[in-house]
């Protein structure tokens, strides 16, 4: 059996290096790795300010949890608009 070589393994699932479906490739990997950063950011981020809300402050957790459930829609809604106004561009 006879070894290939990387490069052919990239040029076959992406094409000739800068060919029209390469840089569409590259482009939906840079969102999709965009999108997955910006979900688990805000994520990690509602998790601290939640405890923080529940341990120190005292807020009962049926509260916070009516809050996050509007929070995170915001942030779905934020972050499709910029999707969707970068992909226009």
């Amino acid at each position: 059996m006879r070894a290939t070589k990387p490069t052919q393994v990239i040029r076959a699932i992406f094409g000739r290096i800068g060919s029209t479906r390469c840089i569409q490739v590259k482009k939906f990997v840079h969102s999709a790795i965009t999108l997955l950063l910006a979900l688990s950011s805000a994520a990690f981020v509602a998790y601290a300010i939640a405890y923080i809300a529940h341990y120190n402050l005292g807020i009962p957790g049926s509260a916070l949890r009516e809050q996050a459930l509007i929070a995170a829609s915001l942030v779905v809604g934020l972050v499709t608009i910029e999707l969707l106004a970068s992909k226009e561009r």
